[in-house]
């Protein structure tokens, strides 16, 4: 299970929605951000969360990765013609919107598909 116990639902939600090689690559990225956090002295739990959620909707079709992105406030990203389109918020949203620090600001229901 994942470094933090609170953080076992987004674990299981990972398994889910990944491939096998999306999952493992995202729980190693999420190890490399906890210990570049350790040593940099940031925050090794947001950082740890972040790495988990990276790709989370990676493998996800764009028009659903578009769908959520508009949902979740953040928009321009599209705009660009060289715009990967993934889960990512524009500078200007990112300002705007502080990094979840807890399950309570970004369950991983918000992340199921319907």
């Amino acid at each position: 299970m994942s470094r933090y116990k609170e953080f076992d639902q987004y674990e299981e939600l990972l398994k889910g929605r990944l491939s096998k090689k999306r999952f493992t690559h995202t729980m190693n990225v999420a190890e490399a951000c906890y210990d570049l956090a350790e040593r940099f002295g940031g925050d090794k739990k947001r950082c740890y969360l972040a790495g988990m959620l990276h790709d989370i909707m990676k493998e996800e079709l764009p028009e659903r990765q578009k769908q959520m992105t508009a949902a979740c406030g953040c928009i321009g990203i599209f705009d660009h013609p060289y715009a990967y389109p993934s889960l990512t918020c524009t500078q200007d949203a990112l300002q705007k919107k502080a990094l979840p620090t807890s399950q309570a600001e970004c369950p991983p229901s918000a992340f199921l598909t319907s």
